[in-house]
């Protein structure tokens, strides 16, 4: 085992270059398909963060565990583990190495040791143990993976690059939740979440299948599990609700309430809003009115 193994095409950022004392460094990587690592040990615990696709890990003395999208799982100092292979999905992972203890001194000590001392006490407490990310922390730590794997970075990249590394570890650390749910399910939430944030503009589901990182079939059968609708079927209920929404609130001409929500086809529109809610969308809004 050893003290610090980094992985093929992971890319490290030093705490000491962004003058944060608590930090021993940065790490993210991205891989389209997992590989097995060799088994190693870090001198640092590691908040292992899992911001893309399914992840796998096996330790020494610890069952093995598989963490998705919006996980995060502490490492303890000298714990041995790897990487498991055989996960066919494109993922993005972002780690914090803590230092055993807070130096004295330092440009940006913005935790005193007893804060320190408490933070890592409360995340070995969760230890081997996948927990979600808070919802806050998640956008954060997506713009800090980028900003690792920048190959050159200015001063006010670092700056930024300070800033997230602050507000992710103090996020991770004092919100620490109930295990999580089962990886399916919390997979289809995130699938549910991402056709809310994307409704309205022209997209593919191929795109959504890309980001979740599952194969075609297998994301389909998850999906209909979960919502019992098709992908396609959620995303165009979905749409017509919140033309509902738009034609109830406002007095936009029915043709721009079907932009609005993502229809280019307006006969399609006129065709799926009649079958969904039993009238034309103008008798709609005349009735709510």
């Amino acid at each position: 085992m050893n003290d610090y193994y980094l992985h093929p095409g992971a890319k490290a950022l030093a705490g000491k270059r962004l003058g944060l004392n608590w930090l021993d460094r940065l790490e993210a990587l991205g891989v389209k398909t997992a590989s097995e690592a060799p088994r190693h040990a870090h001198d640092t615990l590691e908040i292992l963060c899992c911001l893309k696709g399914v992840l796998g890990y096996e330790f020494d003395r610890s069952p093995g565990v598989t963490m998705t999208a919006g996980c995060f799982l502490v490492v303890p100092d000298g714990a041995g583990h790897r990487m498991a292979g055989g996960l066919e999905t494109p993922s993005l992972r972002m780690s914090f190495f803590l230092r055993p203890n807070l130096p004295k001194g330092g440009r940006f000590n913005l935790f005193t040791a007893t804060n320190f001392r408490a933070f890592r006490a409360s995340l070995l407490r969760k230890r081997f143990t996948p927990q979600a990310i808070p919802g806050e922390a998640r956008g954060v730590l997506m713009r800090l993976a980028d900003l690792i794997r920048e190959p050159a970075l200015s001063p006010d990249q670092l700056t930024e690059a300070r800033v997230l590394a602050v507000f992710g570890f103090h996020a991770l650390a004092s919100g620490l939740q109930t295990p999580v749910r089962k990886t399916e399910t919390r997979l289809m939430d995130e699938a549910v979440k991402w056709l809310e944030a994307h409704y309205a503009e022209k997209i593919t589901l191929a795109q959504l299948i890309a980001y979740m990182g599952y194969s075609r079939s297998r994301f389909f059968s998850l999906f209909r599990e979960y919502t019992g609708l098709s992908p396609l079927d959620w995303l165009n209920r979905h749409r017509i609700r919140r033309a509902q929404d738009i034609l109830r609130t406002t007095s936009k001409p029915v043709e721009e309430v079907a932009h609005l929500v993502g229809f280019t086809d307006l006969t399609f529109f006129f065709r799926l809003f009649r079958r969904h809610v039993g009238c034309s969308p103008a008798a709609s809004r005349h009735t709510q009115e």
